[in-house]
Parts: C-alpha cells; structure tokens; sequence
C-alpha cells in the first residue's frame, strides 16, 4: 500500500526500524540513550522514566 510518501514500501521500513530500536533500548541497560535526527520521536516519553536520560538532537527548523 502507497501512503503519498514518494516510496513504495517506506512505511513498512520506518515500522521495522522502530520495532528494531524500540526493542534494543527496551533490553539495553544503558544509562542514555541520545537519538540523532530526533523530528518528532516519542521514545524518550515511552522509555524515558526507566531512569534513562534521552538526548534528541536536530536541527531547529524540524520542529518549527
């Protein structure tokens, strides 16, 4: 199924990589975690109060 994202299939990507990344930090013992390219991510809300410290960096006008 096409969603207008200009890819075929990248809805399907972004889901697995999210599952990926959602269960790696969930398993992880790692004390922070900082997410590169963070736009919208809502990552540090789900896991951030399992005493993580989350660091989203990007660029100012991603989020204007």
């Amino acid at each position: 199924m096409w969603w207008g994202c200009g890819v075929a299939g990248v809805i399907n990507f972004v889901d697995a990589r999210t599952k990926w990344l959602d269960q790696e930090v969930a398993a992880s013992r790692l004390p922070q975690v900082v997410v590169i390219a963070a736009g919208y991510d809502t990552r540090a809300y789900r896991f951030g109060g399992e005493g993580r410290a989350f660091y989203e960096v990007d660029l100012p006008h991603a989020s204007q």
